[in-house]
């Protein structure tokens, strides 16, 4: 009898001592730690990632490897005469050995084009234009240059994020003797219209982004942008560019 009661109390004291250290834990420790500033210190902390964060994480990271992959494909185009700059804009290389998507109205017949890659200063020829498209083919003499694949029409959607990049030739970059080659500049999107003939953005732009290409978040080549002197935008999509380049 005495041994059955002994083992009874040792059951109750095994019994109260996990509600007390499960009350503790619960309760008065973390009362404890947000009220002493050295225990309150010395609880592990860990962050917690959702879902959405974690896409938009990854999403982040995808575009900036994105633009890093293209950005030195893209280049300054700029239409002189003997006296002064007229026209100043971008382009996108589309070969190797220099062969170089611009907009039409940074090429006129009155002026020579040049265009800047790697901080030289190289003149180009005017191998083909579509006035209707708004869309220049332009060559250099250099080999090896960085290039961009070509993405597929088909393929867009609605509220995808996009990504362009141009040349600054604003006065304030341009003053920047120390500048080893021109300025770029980043803005990303989201595609809020598409047809056969045009793709709309949500956002403005400086006209210095006019001939600046379009890219997906892979970094493909989707379009060509043409910008007016209040910042609109119009994409010529990438099926017109493939039939124009062809």
């Amino acid at each position: 009898m005495k041994i059955k009661s002994t083992i009874l109390n040792i059951l109750l004291i095994l019994i109260l001592g996990g509600i007390g250290g499960v009350l503790m834990d619960r309760s008065l420790i973390p009362y404890l730690g947000a009220h002493i500033p050295f225990l309150k210190e010395s609880q592990p902390h860990t962050t917690i990632i959702n879902k959405t964060e974690k896409e938009i994480i990854q999403e982040n990271t995808a575009l900036q490897d994105s633009i890093e992959k293209v950005i030195n494909s893209v280049i300054s185009v700029e239409c002189q005469t003997k006296k002064e700059v007229f026209h100043q804009g971008t382009g996108i290389i589309l070969t190797g050995d220099g062969l170089i998507l611009t907009n039409y109205d940074l090429t006129p017949s009155y002026c020579s084009c040049f265009v800047r890659v790697k901080g030289e200063k190289i003149p180009a020829d005017l191998i083909r234009i579509n006035a209707t498209s708004h869309l220049a083919l332009i060559k250099i003499e250099q080999s090896n240059l960085p290039t961009v694949s070509l993405g597929k029409f088909n393929e867009l959607r609605l509220g995808e994020r996009v990504f362009l990049i141009g040349i600054d030739f604003s006065q304030e970059v341009l003053n920047h003797k120390n500048l080893p080659e021109l300025a770029k500049f980043v803005n990303q999107a989201i595609i809020k219209n598409i047809n056969k003939k045009e793709i709309k953005l949500n956002i403005t732009e400086i006209p210095f982004g006019m001939g600046s290409p379009l890219f997906n978040i892979k970094g493909e080549l989707i379009g060509s942008n043409l910008i007016d002197i209040n910042g609109n935008i119009k994409v010529v999509p990438i099926n017109i560019v493939k039939e124009f380049i062809r």
